[in-house]
Parts: structure tokens; C-alpha cells; sequence
């Protein structure tokens, strides 16, 4: 039967016409089974690219967060500073191995020689940082640098602390001044003789023995075989055990291998 309209005009549609019947939403999957190879490309491209790629980012953030967090991470087994100096590549990777060869003993464990404080403010403020973060055991500079670091109470005396040591090598001590034990007040090299301060040896030793402040707080190892064609300046090249360092035997063992050949 055809339909009326408002102005009585009827329609030429039966009232069982498609256009009047309540079309019924497709499902995504009845969609995608009429659709061909082409056409669903199309589709994908068109309504889920950008969906899938936001997805895969997402995923892939929250993996390698987790994978972060819970990684074994690797422990410098030894740290050492080299400051304002470098090292020459070959020499400081082949040093790197003996290093490893004498202190690793397990996984997870590393050398780390860090060179890269070079002359200038920065590499005073990123000392100061990892000195206070006690990631650094064994610092490497040239003498007037060193001094300045021993008067800052920087180093372990190494007549005090690793006596055999200091016995063995008494000729390569550097004897300069720190801390005053007496009345804690940093003491210039002006207060003392150079010669004294700047040399070691027995006789220095027993000359030295009265002097709170002045102390074999470093040695040279400009000579010494595994450090000798790595150092990269013609200045001498004096090493120091940190006093706040958490692995000081370590740093201990990697003196003894300097002198070692």
C-alpha cells in the first residue's frame, strides 16, 4: 500500500521499501569479510595504522623501562680519574686490560678510567660531584694539580696507609702538603721547602717526619711500564688513593701493578 504524505500526496514506495526499513549496524567483522586483499589494506591503513604504531611505541616504553630497572647493572670495580690530562687510546685500552685481568672476578664487575676532566671550571665542578658521590678511588694528575687536590684533604698518606708499599717505592713518593693535623688549617707550599715537598726519599722521609701537613700523599708513576707510553703531557704524572673511596684495596692493587714491571 502506498504511503500518504503531509499533503495527501502518496508516495510510489510500498511501505515494505529497503529505505524506510531500520538498517542495522555492521560489525567490524562483517565488514572486514566483504571486503577484498585491496580493500582491507585500505581499511587498516585508514583505521588502525596509527592505533598500532601508538600501541607498539607504548609497549615498547614500558619494556625497556622495566628492562631498566631491573638489569643487573655493571659495578665499577675500580674507578680512576685522570685530570687534566688524557690518555693515549691504545695505551688506556691496554691498561683498561690489565686492569680487568687483575680485579675482575665475577660478572657485572668494570674498570672505568675516566679522562675526560679536562683543564677548566667544569672539571672542577664534575670532580667535586663524583668525589662527593665517592665514584671516583684512584685520581691521576700532573703535581701542581695534585697539590692542590692533597690540600683539599683529598688522599690517603700512603706511609700511613700502605706502609710496604710506601717502604718499597720510597723514591717515587710525593711528599706534599694537606691538612693540618695540628689546627686544621690548609698550609701553602710557601710554609715549607720545595725541595722537601717536591722529593722523596729515606732522607726526606725522616725530614718530613715532624710535619703534620706534609705527607707522601701521592707517587709518580711517569716511569712506571704499564702507565709509561699512556700518559699524554710531558708533566709528571703523580696518582693518589682517594680518601673517601670505596674500594681502596683496589686502588691499592692497581699501584702495585704500575710498579709491577
Amino acid at each position: 500500500m502506498p504511503l500518504t504524505g503531509k499533503r495527501n500526496n502518496q508516495s510510489v514506495l510500498d511501505k515494505d521499501a529497503s529505505i524506510y526499513q531500520i538498517q542495522e549496524e555492521e560489525s567490524e567483522k562483517q565488514k572486514w569479510s566483504k571486503l577484498n586483499t585491496r580493500q582491507r589494506l585500505k581499511y587498516f591503513q585508514d583505521y588502525y595504522l596509527l592505533k598500532f604504531l601508538i600501541g607498539i611505541l607504548a609497549v615498547i616504553i614500558v619494556v625497556s623501562v622495566i628492562w631498566t630497572t631491573l638489569k643487573p647493572r655493571d659495578e665499577n670495580t675500580l674507578s680512576i680519574a685522570v685530570v687534566k690530562n688524557y690518555l693515549i687510546p691504545e695505551g688506556k685500552k691496554a691498561l683498561e686490560q690489565q686492569l680487568e685481568e687483575l680485579l675482575i672476578t665475577g660478572e657485572h664487575q668494570k674498570i672505568n678510567i675516566d679522562d675526560t676532566f679536562p683543564d677548566g671550571y667544569e672539571t672542577d665542578a664534575k670532580l667535586s660531584v663524583y668525589l662527593s658521590a665517592q665514584e671516583i678511588d684512584l685520581i691521576i694528575t700532573n703535581e701542581e694539580h695534585f697539590k692542590e687536590l692533597a690540600q683539599r684533604g683529598c688522599f690517603e698518606d700512603l706511609s700511613t696507609y700502605v706502609p710496604d708499599f710506601a717502604h718499597g717505592h720510597a723514591q717515587q713518593l710525593y711528599w706534599t702538603s694537606g691538612i693540618s693535623q695540628a689546627d686544621n688549617v690548609v698550609e701553602t707550599d710557601a710554609d715549607f721547602d720545595t725541595d722537601t715537598a717536591g722529593n722523596s726519599g729515606s732522607g726526606n722521609i725522616q725530614k718530613n717526619a715532624n710535619r703534620d701537613d706534609v705527607k707522601a700523599y701521592g707517587v709518580r708513576i711517569t716511569d712506571c711500564v704499564p702507565f709509561k707510553n699512556t700518559w699524554y703531557a710531558d708533566t709528571e704524572a703523580v696518582a693518589g688513593i682517594v680518601i673517601n673511596s670505596l674500594h681502596k684495596e683496589n686502588a691499592v692493587s692497581a699501584l702495585n701493578l704500575f710498579f709491577a714491571q
